[in-house]
C-alpha cells in the first residue's frame, strides 16, 4: 500500500545478500583482464538484481487502522455525502482510533510464517514484536491550568566562563559535584550537545572515524560513578528544569542517589544504558527542539523516566518472568511486567517523603499528576511487544498535528521520544554501538543459558551455541530503528542526518556476518560456560539444527569466505567470540546471576564495576 503523508514506509525489504553480488569480491577490473564491453557489465548488474530480489522477503508495516482511515479518506473524497454521511464517517473515526492493539499492529504473523527468513532474524522477530499482545492501559489525560514556569535565576547555564561555573558549583557543594569539577561538567555538556555522545565526532567522516567514536562509553570510562550527576547536573540547568519548578539540591542529589541504587549491575539494562537513553532525551528537547511548546514540568517528566525507565531490571525479559511465574509476572499479570515494575519503581521514588517536597513542590496537584502521567506512559511505550501500536498511533497524529495544549498529545510524542532514544544505539557510531554488543548478548546468553538449565525453549537469537548476532541485529535495525526514527523525523527534522548512522552500522553489521565471529584473543580470560551441551552434541540430539551452515563460527565456510584481508579488521568487531573449545559464543563481559537461581542473590550497584568497565 502507499505511504499516508507523514507516516513511515508502508514495507520493508529484508534481504540476504547472495554470494554472487557481494561487494568484498574481486570484480572483473581486478583481475587484471581487459574491461568487459557495456553489455557485459549491463547483464552482470541486471543478473545480481535478480538474485537480490528473489531472495528478498518484502514486510507491508502499515496497520490495519491506517488501511481503515485511508479508505474513509477515500470514501469523503469520491463522493458527495449528505451531512448526516460526514458525521457517520467523524464517528466511525473515532470509534476506530480508541479499538484494541491489533488494528493498530500489522499481522506480522500470518506474513511472515512460512517466510524464508534467516532463522536468527526469524527467531528475535517472532519472540519479540509478531505475537499479539494484550492492550496497555490508557493514562488519562490531566485537566488543569498551567502555572507560568519561575523566572530564571542569574546568568543562562549555557553562558558561564570557567569562573562562573566554578563559582556556581562552589555555592552548591550539596549535589556533591566540587568547583574542581568544572572542567568535567564542560566537557560532559559539550559531548550532550551531539547526538553520538562524542565532541570528537565529526559528521561525515566515515566508516573508519566511526569505528573510533565511543560515546558514552568514553565518559563513563573517564567519570565513573560522577557520570550520573554530571549529566543530570547538565541536563536539570541547561533546560531551565531546576530554577523553574524551584527543585533543591537536596531533593536532586536524593533523587540521583535512588536511582543509582535501584539500577543492578547486569551487562546491558544497567545505569549506563539508563544514561545513554537520557542523553538522547536530553538532546532531542535541547538540539533537536522537542522543548518547543513544552511546560518545564513536561520536560522534567520525561527526563526522568528516561533515567528510570530500566531501574531494578533483572537481566532477563518478560518471557522468562511469564514462563518461570515470577513474583513480577504474577503481580502484573504477565502485561508489561518489567516496565510495568519500572514504572512503578520511579513514580515511588519520586514520591518518598524525603524526595516530594523538593522535586514536586514547585508544581500545582495538576502538573504533579501531569508528570506521573508522562512517566507511566513513556515508560510503559519501551515494550518492543508494544512498538507497532505505539508507531502508527504517533505517525498518525503526526499526519494530523499535535496540539502542544493536549496533554493526550504530549504524552503521545514524550513516548515517541523515549522510545526511539530507547532503541536508538544502532543510530551512534559503530565504535560506541560495537561496545554494547557484547554487553546486550551476554545478556542473552545468561537467560539463555538458564532456560537451557530449566528445560525450557531457549529462542535462537539467545542461544550461545547457534546464533549470530549480526543477524538478529540487521533485522532489529530494519524493522524497529529505520522506521521509528522516519516516524519521528516528521516531527523532529534534525533526526534525518543522524539515522544515517543506520546506514553504517547495517553495513558494518554486513561485515560482522560474512567475516563470522573470531576466536578469543590471547590474554582476553573467558570464563568457562557450564551446564550447557556443546553445539556438537546439540546438533546431534535437535532435529532441524544439525547443519546449522550459518552457526557462529570462526571463519565462513570455504563456499561463503570472503578473500584474504576482507576490511574488518578483529579490533573493530565486537567483543563477541567463538570458542571452538567450547562449541560456544562468549563475551568477557561478567554475566549476571539469573533471578530464581542457584546464584542470584546480587546487590544493587550504581554503575557497573571497575572490572566490567576494563573489559568492555
Amino acid at each position: 500500500g502507499a505511504s499516508a503523508p507523514g507516516l513511515p514506509g508502508a514495507g520493508r525489504q529484508l534481504t540476504r545478500r547472495p554470494n554472487s553480488a557481494r561487494s568484498d569480491q574481486p570484480g572483473p577490473s581486478s583481475t587484471g583482464a581487459h574491461d568487459p564491453d557495456a553489455s557485459t557489465v549491463v547483464a552482470a548488474a541486471t543478473a545480481a538484481v535478480d538474485a537480490t530480489i528473489a531472495d528478498a522477503v518484502y514486510v507491508d508495516l502499515e496497520p490495519p487502522i491506517l488501511k481503515i482511515q485511508q479508505l474513509l479518506d477515500s470514501i469523503a473524497d469520491n463522493f458527495a455525502l449528505t451531512v448526516e454521511e460526514e458525521a457517520l464517517l467523524a464517528e466511525l473515526r473515532a470509534s476506530f482510533a480508541g479499538t484494541a492493539n491489533s488494528v493498530w499492529t500489522p499481522d506480522l504473523a500470518r506474513q511472515l510464517t512460512g517466510a524464508a527468513l534467516d532463522p536468527d532474524m526469524q527467531s528475535w522477530l517472532f519472540y519479540e514484536v509478531a505475537l499479539p499482545r494484550a492492550e496497555l492501559p490508557a493514562v488519562p489525560a490531566v485537566v488543569g491550568e498551567e502555572e507560568a514556569p519561575a523566572a530564571a535565576e542569574g546568568p543562562p547555564f549555557a553562558s558561564l566562563d570557567e569562573d562562573q561555573l566554578r563559582a556556581f558549583l562552589a555555592a552548591r557543594p550539596t549535589l556533591r559535584i566540587g568547583s574542581a569539577d568544572a572542567a568535567a561538567v564542560a566537557d560532559v555538556r559539550a559531548c550532550m550537545l551531539t547526538w553520538e555522545c562524542d565532541n570528537s565526532w565529526v559528521p561525515g567522516a566515515g566508516m573508519e572515524a566511526s569505528a573510533r567514536a565511543t560515546g558514552i562509553h568514553r565518559l563513563h570510562g573517564d567519570y565513573g560513578d560522577q557520570l550520573l550527576p554530571l549529566m543530570a547536573l547538565v541536563a536539570l540547568e541547561d533546560l531551565g528544569i531546576r530554577s523553574a519548578l524551584r527543585m533543591s539540591d537536596q531533593g536532586i542529589h536524593a533523587v540521583l542517589d535512588g536511582i543509582a541504587r535501584g539500577y543492578h549491575n547486569v551487562p546491558y539494562h544497567g545505569l549506563l544504558h539508563a544514561l545513554d537513553v537520557f542523553h538522547a532525551c536530553y538532546w532531542m528537547l535541547r538540539v533537536a527542539g522537542a522543548e518547543q511548546g513544552l511546560e518545564r514540568w513536561q520536560v522534567f517528566a520525561l527526563l526522568f523516566a528516561a533515567v528510570c525507565h530500566d531501574i531494578g531490571h533483572p537481566g532477563v525479559n518478560n518471557t522468562f518472568l511469564a514462563n518461570t511465574r515470577s513474583p513480577l509476572a504474577l503481580l502484573y499479570n504477565d502485561r508489561s511486567i518489567l516496565e510495568n515494575m519500572h514504572a512503578a519503581s520511579a513514580v515511588r521514588l519520586l514520591h518518598r517523603p524525603e524526595i516530594e517536597p523538593h522535586m514536586l513542590g514547585g508544581m500545582d496537584a495538576a502538573q504533579a499528576k501531569g508528570v506521573r502521567a508522562i512517566v507511566i506512559d513513556a515508560i510503559l511505550s519501551t515494550d518492543l511487544a508494544s512498538h507497532f501500536e505505539h508507531l502508527n498511533r504517533f505517525s498518525l497524529r503526526a499526519a494530523e498535528g499535535f496540539d502542544d495544549g493536549k496533554l493526550a498529545d504530549v504524552q503521545l510524542k514524550l513516548a515517541a521520544i523515549m522510545h526511539l532514544a530507547d532503541v536508538a544505539v544502532p543510530a551512534k557510531t559503530w565504535g560506541a554501538y560495537s561496545k554494547w554488543l557484547p554487553r546486550l548478548f551476554q545478556e542473552f546468553f545468561d537467560q539463555g543459558d538458564e532456560e537451557a538449565r530449566l528445560g525450557h525453549t531457549v529462542e535462537r537469537f539467545m542461544d550461545r551455541r547457534l546464533c549470530h548476532p549480526a543477524k538478529s541485529q540487521i533485522g532489529f535495525c530494519q524493522f524497529i530503528v529505520q522506521p521509528l526514527f522516519e516516524a519521528v523525523s516528521h516531527v523532529l527534522p534534525h533526526l534525518e542526518a543522524k539515522a544515517r548512522h543506520v546506514d553504517t552500522t547495517l553495513e558494518w553489521l554486513n561485515r560482522w556476518q560474512d567475516r563470522g565471529c573470531p576466536p578469543p584473543p590471547a590474554g582476553v580470560h573467558i570464563p568457562p560456560v557450564t551446564g550447557l551441551r556443546s553445539r556438537s552434541e546439540s546438533c546431534a540430539s535437535d532435529a532441524g539444527s544439525a547443519a546449522a551452515p550459518d552457526s557462529p563460527l570462526a571463519r565462513p565456510s570455504s563456499s561463503e569466505s570472503p578473500p584474504v584481508g576482507a576490511p574488518m579488521a578483529d579490533d573493530t568487531l565486537p567483543a563477541i567470540y567463538w570458542d571452538e573449545r567450547q562449541g560456544v559464543l562468549v563475551t568477557p563481559i561478567p554475566g549476571a546471576p539469573i533471578p530464581g537461581s542457584a546464584a542470584a542473590g546480587r546487590s544493587p550497584a550504581m554503575m557497573p564495576t571497575a572490572a566490567s568497565r576494563s573489559t568492555s
